[in-house]
């Protein structure tokens, strides 16, 4: 998809897809507006979620075949999404927003998930599907401005200041990253410092200070060991103990990431 032209003129815009290789594989055309987020399913089915509706997410074969398309609520207008491999949660618009989960693509049922009562935009979220959360039920960390992480689910809210090892959330986390494993949290603070910690704050596992001023575009892990942080024209590979690697680019590189070492 071109992020680079307006919306308004989503009549001549195309959905493209690739191999990881970079071989075409099809196009379509985009009859919508207002693209909230997209992700690929565990088929290798592209997911796609927009802003307003009749419909918000639309399910296509990599074909460039509408496969499915539902709504996630009546007069529902979606600001945030994230997406994983079998399901996605959505931050809906508003000054207290309301957040709804699809957690199986495959039989699509959108539930509410009991929010805490925020009067504010969260800084990051990231979602803990139910089979890699330690309850074994679906939990979605938002970073609260003020530095504190609420864990919500269909279960009671959680407010989280401190993991266990007592080091304190004093800076607002700007982006967190889950570990395929469901492990690990990947977090960005305003300060620039990588921290990595168990998923359930049980521990701190390691810092990393970026020395930049600005977030980086996007965080995501390679594997289980390291994790990656993309600016425009420098990738950073954090690995453990705070051994790092970073790829510099001529220009903005694009939406993805094929790193060739010897």
């Amino acid at each position: 998809f071109d992020y680079s032209q307006p919306q308004t003129v989503a009549l001549k815009n195309k959905v493209h897809i690739y191999t990881s290789a970079g071989k075409f594989v099809s196009d379509f055309r985009w009859p919508h507006k207002g693209l909230v987020g997209m992700g690929w399913s565990d088929t290798e089915h592209l997911v796609v979620v927009i802003a307003e509706g009749k419909d918000n997410v639309f399910i296509y074969s990599m074909h460039g075949d509408c496969l499915h398309l539902f709504p996630i609520g009546k007069n529902v207008a979606i600001a945030e999404c994230c997406i994983w491999g079998s399901g996605l949660v959505c931050r809906a618009a508003g000054t207290n927003p309301e957040f709804f989960a699809v957690q199986n693509f495959a039989k699509p049922r959108v539930t509410r998930l009991r929010g805490p009562g925020l009067a504010f935009k969260p800084s990051a979220m990231v979602p803990i599907p139910a089979e890699l959360s330690s309850n074994r039920k679906l939990q979605l960390l938002l970073a609260s401005p003020r530095g504190p992480i609420h864990v919500i689910s269909h279960a009671e809210p959680l407010e989280i200041t401190a993991t266990r090892d007592e080091r304190a959330f004093n800076e607002p986390f700007l982006r967190m990253a889950l570990s395929p494993s469901g492990r690990y949290l990947a977090t960005v603070n305003s300060t620039g410092t990588l921290t990595v910690m168990e998923s359930d704050f049980s521990a701190t596992i390691s810092e990393f200070i970026t020395r930049h001023s600005r977030p980086p575009l996007d965080v995501a892990w390679c594997g289980e060991d390291s994790v990656l942080l993309y600016w425009e024209q420098i990738l950073i590979m954090v690995g453990p103990f705070g051994a790092y690697v970073a790829f510099k680019y001529p220009q903005t590189a694009p939406g993805a990431l094929r790193l060739h070492t010897q």
